[in-house]
């Protein structure tokens, strides 16, 4: 029995993972096999097997792993593709913004050219009837050569405060957004005022030297926008009630945590329900009749949101619209402005 017992283990497959073994031969004659072993080996068969299918997923894992990746770049490239594309058709409107820009700069060159340019003109004349008048004297003479020359300081200011308005810069800077109204308002003033009152409120109330991120050049295109755009409301404002109305602007500045909020607000009737919708889509306008882009309320948001982290929103008031810009502050500075 021992003989037969080692010849059947012998005739047994070695395993390295697990080996069933005989057990003695009972009274009976069956054979029963060792549990120990048994379960031994299934334990060792099903960890073979859970590797092999703990592979077979890793390498799907790392195949699909691939497949997002190239999505992701994909995806990534087509992003660009049409940032790129947006980019170039905002630098396209905001050049033909300019030139509309510049003919309306234009247009304020010539009108406020007008008037140094005739006090020049008399101050010439009057020499001339002096001289022939036999009335020439050495202080007649100086008082007209410091006319013509305070003039001629005059018209050469206002060149290089136009040039700082309409030239393409659009590098980013700090600047006080105060002072740059200050700056502007007096350039707009003499064409605007045939509509409208400007006035500046709530400067007083802000000692701080306000600086902002962007570029003041844009900056000032946004309020010329605003401007304008509220002249044009009090005009139609006017033809609609007649010469009874006194047009009105008013631009104001307050502080808000570390944030300043500037507003236009104009007494031009304020904003249709029916447009407040698209008041900020490109290439609407209510100006048909006088060719407006419908781009200059379009290119202020872009040029506030994105280029200098603010916000520019509208609301209807009292007989009129109020814009309002939000911007955060870089720096506060203790003195006056």
């Amino acid at each position: 029995m021992n003989t037969f017992q080692n010849m059947q283990q012998n005739e047994l497959p070695a395993n390295g993972a697990a080996a069933l073994n005989f057990a003695l031969i009972n009274n009976s004659g069956t054979c029963e096999l060792d549990e120990q072993s048994a379960d031994q080996f299934t334990a060792d068969f099903r960890l073979e097997r859970l590797q092999q299918y703990t592979t077979h997923l890793e390498v799907l894992l790392m195949s699909k792993y691939r497949e997002t990746q190239n999505l992701h770049d994909i995806m990534d490239s087509r992003v660009m593709e049409v940032r790129q594309k947006q980019l170039e058709h905002e630098r396209i409107m905001i050049h033909q913004a300019r030139r509309a820009a510049m003919g309306e700069a234009l247009g304020v060159i010539a009108h406020k050219w007008r008037q140094p340019l005739n006090a020049i003109s008399l101050s010439v004349q009057n020499i001339k009837d002096a001289w022939e008048c036999g009335e020439i004297n050495e202080e007649l003479l100086e008082r007209a050569t410091l006319n013509v020359m305070e003039r001629i300081k005059l018209l050469s200011h206002m060149i290089d405060d136009y040039r700082s308005y309409i030239k393409p810069s659009v590098s980013t800077e700090h600047f006080n957004p105060i002072q740059c109204v200050k700056v502007l308002v007096p350039l707009l003033t003499n064409v605007l005022s045939c509509f409208a009152a400007i006035e500046i409120q709530d400067v007083d109330a802000l000692r701080e030297d306000i600086q902002v991120a962007g570029s003041q050049d844009t900056f000032r295109q946004v309020l010329h926008n605003l401007l304008s755009n509220a002249a044009d409301a009090v005009q139609k404002q006017k033809v609609r009630f007649g010469t009874t109305l006194c047009g009105a602007i008013t631009i104001a500045f307050r502080r808000v945590e570390s944030d300043i909020i500037i507003t236009v607000a104009d007494n031009g009737g304020g904003i249709a329900e029916s447009l407040q919708e698209k008041i900020f889509d490109p290439l609407f306008t209510t100006k048909d009749d006088k060719g407006g882009f419908g781009i200059g309320l379009y290119l202020s948001k872009i040029i506030i949101e994105n280029s200098m982290d603010g916000s520019l929103w509208f609301d209807n008031i009292p007989g009129g619209a109020r814009f309002s810009i939000r911007l955060p502050c870089l720096a506060v500075k203790k003195g006056p402005l």
